[in-house]
C-alpha cells in the first residue's frame, strides 16, 4: 500500500511539473542588444568586442555595470550587469510610447502566473520580466 501511495505522489508531482511553463528558445527572438552580448558572456570578451567609450562603467560592490544610452528607434538605454565576471542581467529601456509588454507577449507568448517568461539562450537559463517600460533579461 505504501509503495502505491509513493508512486501516486510521484506521478502527481511529475505531472504538476510538466504542466508548468515550457522554456522558450531565444535564439531567433532576441533583441540585437542581447544577440551580441548574451547572458553568460565573459567580462573580458565584452570589453574586447565593444567600444568602451560608448558606455558608462559603474562598480557597485563586486558587480560591474555598463550603461549605454542610445537613440536607436525606441530604445533609450541598455544596461549590462556583470556578476562573477559574466553577464548576469541585461535591461533594455524603451521610450514611453513603446509597449514593451505587448511586444514581449507577441514574441514570447503569454507570461507565467508570476508575469515572467522562462527561456534558454546559448545554453543559459534566462528569465524575462517587464518592469515599467523595460524588458529585463536575467
Amino acid at each position: 500500500m505504501y509503495r502505491y501511495l509513493c508512486l501516486g505522489l510521484l506521478v502527481f508531482t511529475l505531472s504538476g511539473c510538466a504542466g508548468g511553463q515550457k522554456k522558450l528558445s531565444l535564439e531567433n527572438l532576441l533583441p540585437k542588444q542581447l544577440e551580441s552580448v548574451p547572458i553568460g558572456m565573459s567580462l573580458s570578451d565584452f570589453e574586447q568586442q565593444n567600444k568602451l567609450e560608448d558606455f558608462e562603467k559603474t562598480n557597485i560592490t563586486k558587480d560591474i555595470f555598463y550603461l549605454k544610452k542610445t537613440y536607436e528607434s525606441d530604445v533609450l538605454f541598455v544596461q549590462y550587469q556583470f556578476k562573477n565576471g559574466q553577464v548576469a542581467e541585461v535591461i533594455i529601456g524603451y521610450e514611453k510610447n513603446f509597449a514593451a509588454e505587448d511586444v514581449a507577449n507577441k514574441l514570447y507568448g503569454s507570461a507565467d502566473d508570476a508575469g515572467r517568461w522562462q527561456a534558454q539562450s546559448n545554453g543559459q537559463n534566462v528569465i524575462i520580466q517587464i518592469f515599467d517600460n523595460t524588458i529585463i533579461y536575467r
